[in-house]
Parts: structure tokens; sequence; C-alpha cells
């Protein structure tokens, strides 16, 4: 019963924690129109486009840290070799992934480092 009563506590507590807070109208959060001119006057640093070598997709889940889901959503992206991942920029691509790796991540586990060595080894 002690057992019960603190997991309810606990779940109050967490629920109360995670809500999210209320914002006055002067801090409302910025609509898909202004993330997007943000992400436009980002200036992404030049790149040269390399062409796949014979049109098929390479292998991403060889790149430590990307597993079969995010190969998935890079394929949703259009990215499905080395160097299309090679030529990403971390903020952008997580951006475009949703949040979801974040770009502290991709940069931790070096996806466009590996994405070049990998593409210069062919």
């Amino acid at each position: 019963m002690l057992r019960l009563i603190w997991f309810l506590l606990g779940f109050l507590i967490g629920s109360w924690i995670g809500r999210p807070l209320k914002s006055s109208p002067s801090q409302a959060p910025a609509s898909d129109a202004s993330r997007a001119e943000r992400l436009q006057s980002v200036q992404a640093p030049a790149v040269t486009t390399f062409a796949p070598v014979a049109g098929e997709p390479d292998d991403l889940t060889a790149i430590k840290g990307i597993g079969p889901a995010f190969v998935e959503k890079l394929k949703a992206l259009g990215i499905t070799t080395y160097a299309d991942l090679a030529q990403q920029n971390p903020d952008l691509l997580a951006e475009r992934f949703g949040g979801r790796p974040t770009a502290e991540r991709i940069r931790r586990e070096r996806w466009i480092e590996q994405a070049q060595a990998k593409r210069e080894g062919q």
C-alpha cells in the first residue's frame, strides 16, 4: 500500500514538473513560417555536390550512431549516400529531423566526418 502511495505521489510530481509552461502573448512560440525564414537566413557553407557512383544507396548503418530507423528518416529527406550525408550541416540536419537526433548528437557521434571518410574510402 505504501508503494502505491509513493508511486502516485511520484506520478503527480512528475506530471506537474513536465507540464508545459504558460507563456505570455509576447512570448508566443514561433510559427512554421518564421522558422522557415530563420532556416533560409542561415547561410550554409558552399558544398560540392557528388553524384552517386552507381546510383545505388550506400549502407548508412555502417556509420556509428545510425541505425535502421535513422536510415529510413534519412531516405525520406533524400539522403541515401555517404556523399549526401557528408554535405549536411548538423544544425540544419537536426532541424529537418525534427530535433531527434539533436545536432549535438550528430556532432558527438561524428556522422558527417564518418560519411566523408567513407566517401573518400570508396
